[in-house]
């Protein structure tokens, strides 16, 4: 039997004005891949799901979860919808 670890809200980019570095943020999705990554149970399945823009940047969020693996090797699956006519969002740190 399958267990679900279930994280629901924004997924978004941090900016670093000073850096120009963008880090994956987002409260739901930083503790869904917290703890992806500290609980490797193979019966465990992390899921994300949120919005993102129909962008590069909402491209790179769908690349960054397909290649989270947790110690056992499993991906989180990322439930995203890719929403035309919007940016993914950025905040500046």
């Amino acid at each position: 039997m399958t267990n679900y670890l279930i994280s629901i809200g924004e997924i978004l980019f941090d900016a670093n004005p000073k850096s120009g570095v963008l880090t994956l943020g987002g409260a739901p999705s930083n503790w869904a891949i917290d703890c992806h990554r500290l609980i490797a149970h193979e019966d465990l399945q992390t899921v994300v799901i949120s919005g993102v823009g129909n962008d590069r940047l909402g491209q790179m969020v769908q690349a960054f979860l397909n290649n989270c693996k947790n110690k056992n090797g499993l991906a989180i699956k990322g439930l995203l919808a890719h929403v035309p006519d919007k940016e993914t969002g950025i905040v500046m740190d």
